[in-house]
């Protein structure tokens, strides 16, 4: 357990040191709420068959699974075809999952920008569910995290982090750990403090938080201290130079 606690905290490290908190992101937190994102989409799929004919809701289910296979196949291209057009025409519940599967597919080919374009069109339809329409938005924030200003990843994350949201502990733990990056360790520690507080804080992001708080500590001591230190060499540097004036009166 030390070992692994020790593995992190270098890894934190490295990455934060690197700017590149978004891979972090996908090793961490997209991986963490995976099964959830898993569960929900089972529960909107069931949601969106209830809305059709049985017919209708059969034909689009079995060809959107048809299209997904490709991917297992190594038809990587005619899968990604298959998915726009599903996006474009398809019914409104199969149109939503084919954007999250081709920003996801995107994502895990290295082409950040053209999942963000498939996530923003689904964060801004506003006829998508909002469990997924939340869900682009986080990952919208996750994927610019090393790149955007600390206000605009904050103001991102602002209605995800709320008490009623369903991604509140990822936009957390997101939201604490561009904090950190920033050196905003204030809103850090908040951040933090409030996931290892909550009852219902998923076992692995609240370790995870304890074990970011421990480097957050750590960082803010040594800020800390050479702010003072930069304080008091100054102060030495002006009473030198009001020695030096009143010599020379």
């Amino acid at each position: 357990m030390a070992n692994e606690r020790d593995a992190f905290l270098r890894e934190i490290e490295e990455e934060v040191r690197k700017e590149r908190l978004a891979k972090l992101w996908d090793k961490y937190g997209v991986l963490a709420i995976g099964a959830a994102a898993a569960i929900i989409l089972t529960v909107a799929g069931w949601k969106w068959y209830q809305s059709y004919t049985q017919e209708q809701a059969a034909r689009a289910g079995a060809q959107f699974i048809e299209i997904t296979e490709l991917f297992t196949q190594k038809k990587n291209q005619d899968a990604i075809q298959g998915l726009e057009q599903i996006a474009k025409s398809g019914p409104a519940g199969y149109g939503q999952l084919a954007k999250l599967r081709l920003a996801a597919q995107a994502r895990k080919d290295g082409k950040a920008d053209e999942a963000i374009i498939h996530y923003e069109a689904l964060a801004s339809d506003s006829s998508a569910d909002e469990i997924l329409s939340s869900f682009a938005k986080l990952q919208i924030a996750a994927l610019k995290v090393d790149t955007a200003p600390w206000t605009e990843t904050q103001n991102r994350l602002n209605d995800l982090v709320k008490e009623e949201s369903h991604w509140k502990y990822a936009a957390r733990e997101l939201l604490g750990l561009a904090a950190f990056k920033a050196g905003k360790y204030d809103e850090a520690r908040q951040a933090f403090t409030e996931l290892m507080a909550g009852s219902d804080t998923p076992a692995t992001i609240r370790q995870r938080a304890q074990i970011v708080m421990t480097l957050v500590s750590r960082e803010s001591g040594e800020a800390e201290k050479a702010a003072t230190k930069a304080a008091t060499e100054k102060s030495a540097t002006k009473d030198e130079k009001q020695k030096a004036g009143d010599t020379k009166q």
